[in-house]
């Protein structure tokens, strides 16, 4: 996890399971699908490794979403990317890593990372953003009243089309005159930098 984006490696991206079942009968067919299912999906995932990462500017959305089994449970932290085929949900779950502490820890990240970007934002926008920076999340479902939620605020499509030209080479010239995102920053330091239209200059702001 940066400031700038999430990243995974897992073996363990196709578990199977999931079957559930009421009364002997019920529960013996469940756990025979289980254990029969479980094993299909250990022999798919087999020699192989699921890689990826997610820009901050992707992100709509993290979930922190509980499950309760008929035995014990599991946390799964959920985070919701925008894609060029529309929303999708990459579903996370380790012991020791998807839990609250973490789940506000990288909230609060991608808020600040949020507000670092170009372009307006509203009032109630920034408002948001400042509350989810400072450990806040949003009133949960009526159903799952202990999972948590952040919806980030703002347009995905603009947001990504307004860091584009922050992080353009220096002799990419159609990328035109103006103050943008600071490619290198980080807390404490300024968050717009001019590009002349040829190159980054000294001139700092924010």
């Amino acid at each position: 996890m940066t400031d700038r984006r999430t990243g995974f490696l897992t073996t363990e991206f196709d578990e199977g399971g999931g079957w559930a079942g009421f009364g002997v009968v019920g529960l013996t067919v469940a756990v025979t699908a289980n254990i029969v299912s479980k094993h299909r999906a250990a022999q798919r995932r087999a020699g192989k490794v699921a890689i990826g990462q997610v820009r901050h500017e992707w992100l709509s959305g993290i979930t922190l979403r509980k499950v309760k089994g008929l035995i014990g449970g599991a946390t799964y932290l959920d985070l919701k990317v925008a894609t060029s085929m529309g929303v999708r949900t990459i579903e996370l779950s380790s012991p020791g890593f998807a839990d609250e502490r973490f789940a506000h820890w990288l909230a609060g990240v991608v808020a600040w990372h949020r507000t670092s970007l170009p372009g307006p934002r509203s009032p109630e926008e920034e408002e948001t953003l400042r509350r989810y920076q400072h450990g806040g999340h949003d009133a949960p479902p009526p159903d799952r009243p202990d999972d948590l939620e952040w919806a980030f605020p703002g347009d995905i499509d603009a947001l990504v089309a307004g860091v584009a030209p922050a992080l353009a080479e220096p002799s990419n010239s159609a990328v035109p005159a103006g103050w943008y995102a600071n490619p290198a920053h980080q807390p404490g330091s300024p968050r717009l930098r001019y590009w002349d239209g040829a190159a980054w200059t000294d001139r700092f702001d924010g």
